[in-house]
């Protein structure tokens, strides 16, 4: 796979989707791309986004679906549904760290720096 991997141990979804996806994050230039598998189905995706298709990265509190409390990362996208992606389990710094490399990936210049919520 082409591209930097971010993070091997993330969860994801669109928000108000009932799929869930464990699986990796990775960066490239040009895009990010989330892999997974929803373990209730079997079902394996790859989502590969522009990062020109990207609005916001914000890292939020989770309180409702479909993180169950997690803090977690939102992708707000053009003229798509947002992206949910969160660390079970996980810290802070992490999911800074997730934010930070999307943000980096999509050269700042198109979104602006990630926003703490």
């Amino acid at each position: 796979m082409d591209g930097t991997p971010v993070a091997d141990r993330i969860v994801w979804c669109r928000a108000g989707a009932r799929h869930r996806y464990s699986g990796a994050l990775w960066a490239a230039d040009d895009r990010i791309r989330l892999i997974g598998r929803d373990a209730g189905y079997g079902i394996e995706v790859s989502l590969a986004i522009p990062v020109d298709d990207i609005k916001q990265v914000s890292l939020e509190d989770g309180r409702s679906e479909p993180a169950h409390g997690e803090r977690c990362v939102v992708l707000r996208l053009v003229e798509s549904a947002p992206l949910v992606i969160w660390v079970p389990g996980g810290s802070v710094p992490e999911l800074e760290v997730i934010a930070s490399c999307i943000a980096d990936a999509a050269h700042e210049a198109s979104i602006g720096p990630f926003a703490l919520a």
